[in-house]
């Protein structure tokens, strides 16, 4: 890697060479006989001061070059920050002021997401959802801002809600004891609620029985569901028990996953329109 001389690094080698040209003015002046001379003549308390003279003279040399030094660098890091600034306000006029690098902008983004059925709640503003700067989402197009979607976002009242019905990101180290569960169905209940009527969720937890099941009503008719357990890891078979339910009733929704590590992101879209959204983000994995 190439090494840039900074100020900070400037300064230390200055330090470094001033304290070597004094001690090597001093052993000059050692062997060159200056010293033993003022030594003997005026005696240790004179011959000390020659010293001190010998050694701040170079120093203080070296310091008044690295004194101008210094003002060359702080004029030139005043220079680029004067042209940063004159770039950006180009680029604001010229209307590419959250373009960054060739990335996509983010309307651009939310725009293609709503041509394939990818929509935001009623009410529920873009900028509501932001996490990170213009530049993280338009270098990664639509995948931090489908993260950002799927998250809860806080509300005038101070509660929590979803940005969107059709997207989902959560933390699948999440299930712990009863009701775990139940919070994971209420979010599935919220994504299908145009699709299936689901009522009565309930839950039980035991991890040290290894032991986890749901069970709930959809459209009048009960069912029950054994879940694996995997330590605190969230069973992603709900996803597709969920799915089967969809094809039953003759809906066109479909559940479509992509495991980001601790996180799952998780999209529920026409399955015509599957197609189109790896096109423009190909990690999701489609079930059933």
């Amino acid at each position: 890697m190439k090494r840039q001389l900074t100020y900070d690094s400037f300064m230390k080698w200055n330090l470094i060479i001033s304290i070597s040209i004094g001690v090597l003015f001093i052993a000059k002046s050692y062997f060159s006989g200056d010293i033993q001379t003022a030594m003997d003549s005026e005696g240790v308390t004179e011959a000390s001061g020659v010293i001190t003279v010998l050694f701040l003279i170079p120093i203080i040399l070296v310091f008044s070059g690295a004194s101008c030094c210094a003002i060359f660098f702080l004029l030139l890091r005043l220079m680029r920050l004067i042209i940063k600034a004159i770039r950006f306000k180009h680029n604001s006029e010229s209307g590419e002021a959250h373009t960054y690098h060739g990335g996509l902008p983010i309307h651009e983004q939310l725009k293609t997401l709503r041509s394939i059925g990818i929509h935001l709640k009623q009410d529920i503003q873009l900028e509501d959802c932001f996490q990170d700067e213009h530049r993280a989402y338009e270098s990664r197009p639509y995948l931090l801002l489908l993260k950002d979607l799927g998250s809860e976002i806080e509300s005038e009242d101070g509660t929590f809600i979803s940005a969107s019905n059709n997207v989902w990101c959560f933390d699948r180290e999440c299930i712990e004891d009863h009701g775990d569960y139940i919070r994971l169905l209420e979010r599935i209940r919220d994504m299908v609620q145009s699709e299936l009527s689901i009522e009565h969720i309930a839950d039980y937890v035991d991890l040290e029985k290894d032991e986890a099941n749901i069970s709930f009503i959809v459209n009048g008719v009960a069912h029950n569901y054994e879940l694996r357990v995997n330590k605190d890891w969230a069973d992603l078979q709900i996803l597709a028990i969920f799915t089967r339910l969809l094809a039953e009733h003759g809906s066109k929704k479909r559940f479509c996953f992509s495991d980001l590590g601790n996180d799952v992101l998780v999209v529920l879209i026409d399955r015509e329109r599957f197609g189109d959204l790896r096109k423009l983000l190909d990690i999701f994995i489609p079930i059933g």
